[in-house]
C-alpha cells in the first residue's frame, strides 16, 4: 500500500474538552462522595446521591466523547480513503464513494459521504476539514466526471438530486433553465427566509430563478465541472 499523502486528525482541542469535562466530573463526585462518606452533622443528604448519579454520567459521557474522538483520522492515499472511527479502520476506493454532499453555512461547512460500506461525516473536528473535503470531492469528481459526460454526449440527462443537467440547461424541481438564461452561477442566503428555519441560513446556488441548498446537490463539484464544459460563462472566471 502506498504511504498516505496526508492524513487529518481530530483537533487537540477537543481531546483536551473531553479530558477536562471528565475530569470536572470526577472531582465533583468525589467531592459528594466525601459528603456520604462524612456526612455534615452526622446525616447523609439524598441530594449527594443525585449528584453522584448526574455527574457519573457526565464523566462516563465525556469518556465515551473523548475516546471518539482520539479513534478518528483520515489518511487519503492516490486510490483510496482510510477512515478510522472508534479505532476501527475502513479503506473506502475512490469509486466506492457515490455521493458527497457540502452542507454549507456562511459560519461553516460540512460534508457527508454516501459509500457502499455506509455513511461517514467530516465536520470541524477535525484538522483543516475543508480541506479534507474538497480534496474528497475532487477525488470523486475525478471517478464520476467521465461517466456523467458520456450520458450527456448521449443525449441523456445526469440527475443531482433536484437538478436534472443536459447539454441545454438544467431541470430544477421540474423547472428547465437554458443555459443562456442561467448566466454565472451565484451563491448566497435565501432570500425568501423561513423564520426559525436552518435551511434559510444556508449558502444557496442560485440556477437562473431557482436557488437550491448546496446541501440538496449530491457531487457539488461534478455538477460544477460539467457545466463549466457545456457553458463556461456559468463559472466565474480567476
Amino acid at each position: 500500500m502506498h504511504p498516505p499523502e496526508a492524513v487529518f486528525r481530530t483537533k487537540l482541542v477537543w481531546l483536551v474538552v473531553a479530558c477536562g469535562c471528565m475530569m470536572l466530573c470526577l472531582g465533583i463526585m468525589a467531592i459528594a462522595a466525601t459528603q456520604v462518606i462524612h456526612p455534615p452533622r452526622g446525616k447523609v443528604q439524598a441530594g449527594a446521591y443525585g449528584v453522584m448519579a448526574l455527574f457519573g454520567l457526565g464523566a462516563l459521557w465525556s469518556a465515551y466523547v473523548g475516546f471518539r474522538f482520539a479513534g478518528q483520522k483520515f489518511a487519503v492515499l492516490p486510490d483510496c480513503l482510510i477512515i478510522w472511527h472508534h479505532f476501527r479502520q475502513t479503506t473506502v476506493r475512490w469509486d466506492e464513494i457515490r455521493e458527497v454532499y457540502q452542507v454549507v453555512h456562511p459560519a461553516w461547512v460540512r460534508y457527508r459521504l454516501v459509500t457502499r460500506r455506509g455513511e461517514f461525516k467530516l465536520a470541524g473536528e477535525f484538522q483543516r476539514h475543508k480541506q479534507l473535503g474538497d480534496c474528497i470531492s475532487e477525488r470523486v469528481a475525478a471517478v464520476l466526471l467521465p461517466a456523467a459526460w458520456d450520458e450527456i454526449e448521449a443525449g441523456r440527462d445526469v440527475r443531482f438530486g433536484p437538478l436534472r443537467v443536459s447539454s441545454g440547461g438544467v431541470t430544477v424541481n421540474g423547472e428547465f433553465e437554458p443555459w443562456h438564461r442561467i448566466g454565472m452561477l451565484t451563491f448566497g442566503l435565501n432570500p425568501k427566509p423561513v423564520k426559525g428555519s436552518l435551511v434559510s441560513n444556508m449558502i444557496h446556488v442560485r440556477i437562473g430563478s431557482v436557488q437550491v441548498e448546496m446541501g440538496e446537490i449530491p457531487n457539488f463539484c461534478v455538477f460544477e465541472q460539467l457545466a463549466g464544459r457545456l457553458f463556461p460563462a456559468c463559472l466565474a472566471q480567476a
